[in-house]
């Protein structure tokens, strides 16, 4: 199993840290989207906003981060080497 250098895991991070402010830019935009229409923004309605944008974008980037990971770290290798007649055998 191959582990990561010390490139691959900056890049990693700088995946993260821009995934962070792609989650926050997009809650700002959809808060803003909200004052557009014309909603009122209460408390438990900017949380939610929060939350739930937040958290969808953050579940994205964090498992396209995962995936980028586990493609550097030589973790799908093994899943890849299976031929037609070996699969015969399973």
């Amino acid at each position: 199993m191959a582990q990561l250098n010390a490139t691959g895991d900056a890049r990693f991070r700088q995946i993260l840290r821009a995934g962070g402010w792609l989650s926050l830019l997009a809650i700002i935009i959809a808060l803003i989207a909200l004052q557009l229409f014309g909603i009122a923004l209460t408390v438990p309605l900017v949380i939610a906003t929060v939350v739930g944008v937040g958290g969808s974008v953050g579940v994205g980037v964090g498992l396209m981060a995962l995936m980028y990971l586990s493609a550097r770290g030589g973790h799908d290798e093994g899943a890849a080497d299976h031929t037609p007649d070996e699969w015969k055998d399973l």
